[in-house]
C-alpha cells in the first residue's frame, strides 16, 4: 500500500486545521519526526528530510534523502537505531 504524510495540527486543537498532502507515494511510511525545522519520514527502505517545512505547507520542498536502500540485515537494524538516537 502507498502512503501519504499530511500536515500537523498546527493550533494545538486536537483537530486538523486543515489537510495538505506533504508527500504521497510513499514505501510503507512508518514514522514521523521534527526536528531543527524540518520533517523526516521514515519509510521501510529510507528516510526523508523536508527542510523548512513549516514555512512551506502549501508547497513542500523537494525532500532530501537521508538513507537510500536500507539492506534487510540485522547491520541495517542498527543503522536505523543510530539515526533514531541522532534525532533524539
Amino acid at each position: 500500500m502507498r502512503g501519504k504524510t499530511s500536515s500537523p495540527d498546527l493550533n494545538g486543537d486536537n483537530h486538523a486545521d486543515d489537510i495538505r498532502v506533504i508527500a504521497d507515494n510513499l514505501n510503507m511510511p512508518n514514522g514521523v519526526a521534527f526536528r531543527d525545522g524540518a520533517l523526516y519520514v521514515a519509510e521501510v527502505n529510507r528516510i526523508l528530510r523536508f527542510d523548512g517545512i513549516e514555512d512551506r505547507l502549501k508547497s513542500p520542498p523537494t525532500p532530501v534523502a537521508e538513507i537510500f536502500r536500507i539492506p534487510n540485515t540485522e547491520k541495517s537494524v542498527n543503522v536505523m537505531n543510530l539515526h533514531r538516537r541522532h534525532l533524539n
